[in-house]
C-alpha cells in the first residue's frame, strides 16, 4: 500500500509537468483555426493592448509614417480603421500558456460568426532570450524541414519560415521585429487561411 502511495505521489507531478497541448498546422491545444470561439473563450483572458513587440500590436503614427508615408493624424486614424478587428488575449490555463515549451505572451484571434479565422501568437521574449535558432530547430523537428526567407542584410539574419503550403492553414513563424524587418526580441507566429 505504501509503495502505491509513493508511486502516485512521485509519478503524478511528473506526468502533469510533462503534459503539453498538441501543436499542429491549424493551431494548438483547443485554439485552432475553424474552432468555435465560444468553446475556447473559457481558456482565455482578454487584454486591452498587445505587447509592443507583437506584430499585431497597435502601431504608432511614426511607424505608419515610416512604412506607409502618412503625414497627418487623419491618415493615421484611417490606417487604424483598416486594421482588422481581433480579440486580444492571454491564456488562462497552464496548458495553453506554453507553445512547444515557450511562454505565450499574447494572442490575437480574428473571429467571424463565432469561428476562429486566424490566430496570431507572440512568445515571451525572456523564453526566446536571443536564441531563436533553438525554436526554429524545435519547429523543424515537429513539422519537418521547410524553406525560410532570411534577412541577410540584418544582424543575426532573422528569418520567416512557413509550413503547410499544401494544407488549408498556413503556419508561419518569424524572429523579425516586423514582417520583412530586421531582428526582433522574440518570435511571432501566425495561423492564417491558405487560399
Amino acid at each position: 500500500m505504501n509503495l502505491v502511495r509513493i508511486l502516485f505521489v512521485v509519478l503524478l507531478p511528473l506526468t502533469c509537468a510533462s503534459q503539453q497541448v498538441e501543436v499542429g498546422l491549424d493551431g494548438y491545444g483547443e485554439i485552432r483555426v475553424g474552432a468555435a470561439y465560444s468553446s475556447v473563450e473559457k481558456l482565455l483572458k482578454p487584454i486591452q493592448k498587445a505587447p509592443e513587440y507583437a506584430w499585431f500590436g497597435e502601431k504608432s503614427f511614426q511607424w505608419y509614417a515610416d512604412n506607409f508615408g502618412i503625414t497627418d493624424t487623419l491618415e493615421y486614424l484611417g490606417m487604424l480603421e483598416m486594421v482588422e478587428p481581433s480579440i486580444l488575449c492571454i491564456p488562462k490555463d497552464k496548458m495553453h500558456a506554453k507553445f512547444l515549451g515557450y511562454g505565450v505572451a499574447a494572442l490575437s484571434l480574428n473571429v467571424v460568426e463565432d469561428r476562429i479565422q486566424s490566430i496570431r501568437i507572440v512568445l515571451n521574449p525572456e523564453d526566446v532570450a536571443g536564441q531563436p535558432t533553438n525554436f526554429f530547430l524545435a519547429l523543424e523537428e515537429h513539422f519537418g524541414p521547410t524553406d525560410c526567407t532570411v534577412s541577410v542584410n540584418c544582424e543575426g539574419m532573422p528569418r520567416m519560415c512557413d509550413w503547410g503550403w499544401d494544407s488549408p492553414v498556413l503556419f508561419s513563424a518569424s524572429d523579425m521585429a516586423e514582417e520583412a524587418g530586421c531582428q526582433g526580441v522574440t518570435i511571432n507566429i501566425s495561423y492564417t487561411p491558405n487560399y
